[in-house]
């Protein structure tokens, strides 16, 4: 059976880099073979619904350890030596004496990140093997406090290896029944001839009817499969006891990794809200708050704009929007890109979509330059008819600005 029968180190012996252990870089390196593609639109609905199921059953996971954990406990108990020596260090304790010595000393001792710079905080990621290591103070110390509950040092490449190889026995199995299943689909659409020639070329029986046949063929390949499934598990009693004497205690890798997929996923959500909250400088400063304008929403004044022939079609800030029609000027920093290539389109200017912002503005400012004109002044684009009913129906609703009419 291809793809199988590869022993255990040349499977997974490179599945994690740096002490990682995410599961896709687990997944790349078993074999794992998914089930023979098909065009049959029941199918492939079927697949998308099971696909949704287990992303469901994901966040369900992920939300049921949110309960579980307190953030201000952390059960030294279960750790790894390595992961209560990183501990130590991480806060200037020394990192030696027994595994009961290193746990009551962390137990007695509050981690104070916030007594470090935020320089020695990027310093204890990278220790850690985080990845994205930028961000605020606080930032950094809420992944640190996440990171102190994984029981595992994922800073330790050599444990790391040992942790995915182990776990990435929950998996071989499903990958040896999908490859069944897929030779036994291939075997049963095979012609009768075909099939005998292939089971005389493994020296097997060629009697029978194309259905036995493909049994006989499917059946000697499932032998190959359970004496390589019996060598691994003789393989993984010797790398688990292996882990556990670097670990110095027994190790439920499952049970690990499983608060590992946890962790992942709130490290992800920690480093999106941070960045989420991170303030952007405005893409036009232009004070509004003075303007009658002010209390109209964006899409509210995009119809306006729209209406009154905004170049760009209106797609702009609020702030922007309010520019022009207060001023009729622009710039073009101040559209959103959208706006800029509907100008472009209009003077016939070749852009593609790999260009950025700055690009395209100075492609503009070359024609105005090239034509002796102004970009917001000699291109104002005619308003067509309907056009505002076509983006917006509730373009009634843009009244009672004093002076404009709608």
């Amino acid at each position: 059976m291809p793809h199988s029968k590869r022993p255990l180190e040349e499977v997974d012996g490179n599945a994690l880099k740096d002490g990682q252990t995410h599961s896709h870089a687990k997944r790349q390196n078993i074999s794992m073979r998914a089930p023979l593609a098909t065009n049959d639109g029941d199918n492939a609905d079927e697949n998308a619904e099971v696909h949704t199921a287990k992303k469901i059953k994901m966040v369900e996971e992920h939300d049921a350890y949110d309960d579980m954990l307190d953030y201000k406990t952390v059960d030294y108990t279960t750790k790894d030596d390595s992961k209560l020596r990183c501990l130590l260090r991480d806060r200037n304790l020394s990192d030696t004496g027994t595994r009961q010595e290193m746990i009551k000393t962390l137990q007695q001792t509050a981690p104070d990140y916030e007594a470090f710079t935020s320089d020695e905080l990027t310093e204890m990621l990278y220790n850690r093997h985080l990845r994205t290591v930028t961000g605020t103070k606080q930032t950094k110390i809420a992944r640190l406090l996440l990171n102190d509950h994984l029981d595992r040092h994922s800073g330790n490449s050599e444990e790391g290896i040992l942790y995915g190889s182990i776990w990435a026995f929950d998996v071989i199995p499903i990958s040896i029944k999908r490859a069944e299943e897929e030779l036994a689909e291939k075997y049963n659409s095979w012609t009768e001839d075909h099939l005998r020639k292939h089971l005389e070329e493994k020296d097997l029986s060629t009697t029978g009817t194309a259905k036995v046949l493909a049994k006989r063929a499917l059946k000697a390949e499932k032998e190959v499969n359970d004496k390589y499934w019996e060598d691994l598990l003789l393989r993984k009693d010797s790398l688990q006891a292996e882990l556990d004497a670097l670990a110095g205690h027994p190790v439920d890798v499952s049970a690990v990794m499983k608060a590992e997929e946890w962790i992942r996923h709130r490290d992800h959500k920690i480093q999106s809200e941070a960045k989420r909250a991170t303030p952007r400088n405005p893409i036009c400063d232009y004070d509004i708050s003075a303007s009658p304008w002010a209390e109209k929403s964006e899409l509210e004044l995009h119809i306006v704009c729209l209406q009154k022939g905004m170049p760009g079609r209106g797609h702009a800030p609020k702030a922007a929007q309010i520019k022009w029609l207060e001023t009729g000027k622009f710039e073009y920093s101040d559209l959103y890109m959208d706006g800029l290539l509907i100008i472009c389109e209009m003077r016939l200017l070749p852009t593609t979509s790999k260009m950025k912002k700055g690009e395209v503005i100075g492609l503009l400012e070359e024609c105005d330059e090239r034509e002796g004109v102004s970009g917001w002044t000699q291109w104002d684009e005619p308003v067509r008819e309907g056009m505002v009913e076509v983006w917006y129906e509730g373009a009634e609703d843009v009244e009672g600005v004093e002076g404009v009419e709608v």
